[in-house]
């Protein structure tokens, strides 16, 4: 792994993107240079509001592809 980065690294949690913008840039990665993977809602909305696309992923499969 590049970067990993847990909710102790972070004062905002999900929903906010602070957890995924750190990761990226741990990286030197902008979000649009990235793609999540999340398996819950808030994953997925704090993958939204940081800019980044998201892949839900759910019983080890993917389920949905979302843009921004």
């Amino acid at each position: 792994m590049d970067a990993v980065v847990t909710a102790e690294d972070v004062v905002n949690h999900k929903p906010a993107p602070d957890t995924f913008l750190k990761a990226a840039e741990q990286m030197g990665l902008t979000a649009d240079e990235c793609v999540v993977f999340e398996d819950g809602q808030l994953g997925i909305k704090a993958a939204h509001n940081g800019g980044f696309d998201c892949i839900e992923v759910a019983d080890g499969e993917f389920k949905k592809f979302y843009s921004v």
